[in-house]
């Protein structure tokens, strides 16, 4: 069964707010198994990446903070903790975190979706990345996404997206290196404005 999913996403695009230039799931994730092994071999050993719990939120808004992706006032942790607590509620929606010698280091967040479209194949939507800047460059970034990418294979999603800041050039830069190719616009708009 397995080997049979494997098989059929290997057929399927990858979008990650930019979509992979022809290459399959399993060929983004071996590329970046690679990346990541290099990573290893360069003093990365100790890096581990799990799902996030209450007792790590300290740590997750200091890194948010330090990272600057809170760009508003963030969460207290009383506040935070209440809301992991309310994204766990949702069927598959996971803040994961990045640790090297027992420090947060980098996080991301990924919710896999169910679609009414595509004959119900599911789709994975990474929010939130971030790594901290003291550690940027040394793979961490490529390994969370390596992680990312092999959640979405297991739950058979057909892509992976995410988008990124027009202002972060160096965010652009680090997933072009990972293979993927700009993808379409994204768009906004505050609610109160309509």
């Amino acid at each position: 069964m397995l080997s049979q999913t494997r098989n059929q996403l290997s057929e399927l695009p990858l979008a990650v707010g930019f979509v992979g230039r022809g290459f399959s799931l399993d060929v983004l994730v071996r590329q970046l198994a690679s990346l990541s092994a290099k990573a290893q071999n360069s003093g990365m050993n100790d890096l581990a990446i799990r799902v996030a719990t209450e007792q790590d939120i300290p740590g997750l808004l200091k890194l948010y903070r330090d990272a600057r992706i809170d760009g508003e006032a963030g969460f207290t942790v009383e506040e935070a903790v209440a809301h992991l607590a309310l994204l766990r509620s949702y069927p598959y929606f996971r803040v994961f975190i990045a640790i090297v010698d027992e420090v947060i280091v980098g996080t991301y967040e990924l919710a896999i979706l169910d679609n009414m479209a595509k004959r119900g194949r599911k789709s994975g939507v990474v929010e939130d990345v971030a790594v901290h800047p003291e550690h940027q460059g040394r793979g961490i970034g490529r390994a969370m996404m390596q992680h990312a990418l092999d959640q979405c294979r297991l739950a058979a999603c057909y892509k992976m997206t995410l988008s990124s800041n027009l202002k972060r050039e160096d965010a652009h830069r680090f997933y072009d290196s990972l293979g993927f190719e700009r993808h379409g616009y994204s768009f906004q708009i505050e609610p109160t404005r309509m």
